[in-house]
């Protein structure tokens, strides 16, 4: 682990170089290699160069599969996810979708093993957070529900509030003889239906059927405006 240690100091380039050679021989992957490589991974990402963030993207999605595999008994993986939360949020707000979708991946993987971890990121400013931490708490409820079931009285609300329409986060773009209206939010809101649709699926017996109804009605009322 010294030597991908010391690959911090070293361009770009070489970065790359040597996890293109890694990623020939990813079946000797571990947690360690997870958490040695996540900072590399994610200043690629930064990179201009579309080599660079692809190689990165390829084995960010190999660690991903390694993560769940192997941390359960990791309890120093464990107390270190809230630092590799962090590393990975600061990636949400990409203008590239298969960064955000590949960064959202490895939260969700990240939350299977501390859940709990997500709550104060769905309180985010930042809709870019919230949006990565709703994609990532659907994954979470739809392998491991039972570590979600606990969370949901204080989660359901938070993640209600993900769906009211925001006036600050609509805007009009003028397109010369006309005006388009856009709604930044409408992405949260889609991905937090859903995440409510997977958490229905598995957890409906820890969740409050009023709350539901209340819920599923607003619903309704959005898609028939």
């Amino acid at each position: 682990m010294s030597a991908i240690n010391a690959l911090q100091k070293l361009p770009d380039q070489v970065h790359a170089d040597v996890i293109s050679v890694m990623l020939e021989n990813t079946e000797c992957l571990n947690l360690d290699h997870f958490s040695c490589l996540l900072p590399l991974l994610l200043g690629l990402l930064d990179s201009n160069t579309e080599r660079h963030i692809n190689v990165s993207l390829k084995m960010l999605l190999k660690l991903v599969a390694v993560i769940v595999r192997q941390s359960v008994d990791k309890a120093e993986f464990q107390d270190s996810s809230e630092k590799k939360l962090n590393l990975l949020f600061n990636h949400c707000e990409s203008e590239e979708e298969c960064v955000r979708n590949v960064v959202a991946k490895c939260l969700g993987k990240i939350a299977l093993i501390k859940p709990s971890k997500l709550l104060p990121a769905i309180k985010d400013q930042d809709r870019h957070v919230r949006h990565a931490t709703v994609l990532a708490l659907s994954i979470a409820g739809h392998n491991k529900p039972n570590l979600i079931k606990g969370l949901l009285p204080e989660l359901f609300p938070l993640l209600y509030d993900q769906t009211v329409i925001k006036k600050e986060l609509i805007r009009t773009v003028d397109l010369g003889p006309f005006k388009h209206t856009v709604d930044d939010g409408l992405e949260l809101r889609k991905a937090t239906f859903e995440c409510v649709d997977k958490l229905l699926d598995n957890c409906l017996d820890q969740m409050n059927l009023v709350e539901i109804h209340v819920f599923y009605r607003y619903r309704w009322k959005l898609e028939h405006c």
